[in-house]
Formats: structure tokens, sequence, C-alpha cells
């Protein structure tokens, strides 16, 4: 009776052991297709669109975000200028895809955008933080 018990027990820890290792797996080649390392041009570029074309769409993308951040009124006509000066300089010496991405400079354009800088946890306890 002993050694049916024990070997009930050890199938069932090898059972349960099999299938989280297997669930594992699975979760992890998930993961893999999820964290996609690709820049914007690659993926427009996968898409169907030439290197040039999709380098250019990307661009278009980025100092229409210049010109928001301008009329929200987070950096100044100047700092614009100097920011779309850069960027279109930068993607006419981009050659391949994210050659520049390592060297990628953080402009600011999204200072404001997104609530006060104070946290969604003091939404929740605003009588507390007053």
């Amino acid at each position: 009776m002993k050694k049916s018990i024990l070997a009930l027990s050890l199938t069932c820890v090898l059972v349960i052991g099999g299938s989280t290792l297997t669930f594992a797996a699975n979760n992890s080649t998930m993961n893999k297709s999820t964290n996609n390392t690709n820049t914007k041009v690659e993926t427009l570029m996968d898409s169907g669109l030439s290197f040039e074309d999709a380098k250019q769409s990307v661009l278009d993308d980025k100092l229409k975000r210049v010109d928001a951040a301008l009329e929200n009124g987070t950096i100044t006509e100047e700092r614009a200028a100097e920011i779309k000066k850069d960027m279109i300089e930068r993607s006419s010496t981009c050659t391949t895809p994210g050659e520049n991405k390592s060297e990628k400079p953080n402009y600011g354009l999204n200072k404001g955008l997104r609530g006060n800088g104070k946290g969604s946890c003091n939404r929740m306890n605003s009588n507390l933080s007053k």
C-alpha cells in the first residue's frame, strides 16, 4: 500500500513538473515574438516600403511631434528649429536601418503630454496628498 501511494505521488510530481516546464517553454517562445526589437523603419520596410520611403515616413512623424510640442508650449520656436535641423541631418546621414539608434538624443518632446508628473497613485489618494 505504501509503495503504491509513493508511486502515485511520484507520478503526480513528474506530471506537474513536466507540464510546468512545457508551459514555461511555450511562454518564453511567446515573449520572444512580442519583444520586437525592430526599428520603425524596419517595420515599415517589412510591410513593403523601400528604405528611403520608410525613413521619410518616420522623419515626417518625428517632425509632426516637434510641431505638436511647439503648439503645446513644451518647447520654444528656436528649440523646435534646432531639433528639426538635427533630425533632418541625422536622417540624411543614415544609410542602414537602426544605424543611429544607439546615439538617439532625448529631445524632451513628451513633457507635459501625460499628467502632471505626480504619478497615477496620487489620483486615488488625492485627499491624502492635499
